[in-house]
């Protein structure tokens, strides 16, 4: 059986790290809101939003199983004004996310509320590597300034990008359709007796 205080221990680190995060893609999502940039500030906004709420269920998590949380102290991240500089940041800042993932699940892999909490979390956090990672590939092919076309208040861009959705882009790179199909992983699983979590 897992350790409660590991438990506490592994969601108390991303509670502070995360609600750090969301408060960042809020700040972030208002400095492209005010360059025009309304789509790429939804994207941020959203990402905000989600990741409140992976927050509070990791809180009531602890509280549901006796912990208590502190508000973590925070290192301090920065703010960026150039989107692309933006992205390459959030997309390190994903790919150690997820390492940490990696490593923490084991560990509450008998806790299946905590590891179901945690894996939702991964899948997620996931997919918002791959829409980053989508977007750099974007802005390699058609251009820096297309890009940004596409990310602007009017809907009604021209070529390619009219009615591109603000997550996706809606622009196949490679063969591949919208946004990363095909390309999720799930979280590691630890085998143990009678786990079969759902995919």
């Amino acid at each position: 059986m897992v350790d409660k205080q590991t438990v506490i221990g592994a969601l108390q680190i991303i509670v502070t790290n995360l609600s750090q995060q969301a408060d960042g893609h809020d700040i972030q999502a208002k400095v492209f809101e005010s360059k025009g940039y309304s789509k790429l500030a939804k994207v941020y906004a959203d990402h905000a939003a989600e990741e409140r709420g992976f927050t509070m269920k990791m809180v009531e998590r602890v509280l549901d199983i006796g912990g208590f949380l502190t508000n973590g102290a925070k290192i301090e991240t920065p703010i960026l004004d150039d989107p692309v500089e933006c992205l390459k940041y959030d997309l390190a800042t994903s790919v150690q996310g997820l390492a940490e993932l990696d490593r923490v699940l084991p560990l509450v892999h008998d806790d299946v509320t905590t590891y179901e909490i945690l894996k939702d979390y991964y899948m997620d956090e996931e997919q918002d590597m791959y829409w980053t990672e989508t977007q750099l590939a974007l802005i390699n092919e058609i251009g820096l300034q297309n890009w940004l076309v596409a990310q602007l208040r009017s809907s009604n861009s021209t070529g390619a990008l009219r009615g591109a959705s603000p997550y996706t882009n809606n622009i196949k790179i490679g063969g591949r359709g919208p946004g990363v199909s095909g390309r999720t992983r799930n979280p590691p699983i630890p085998s143990g007796p009678g786990r079969s979590p759902a995919r």
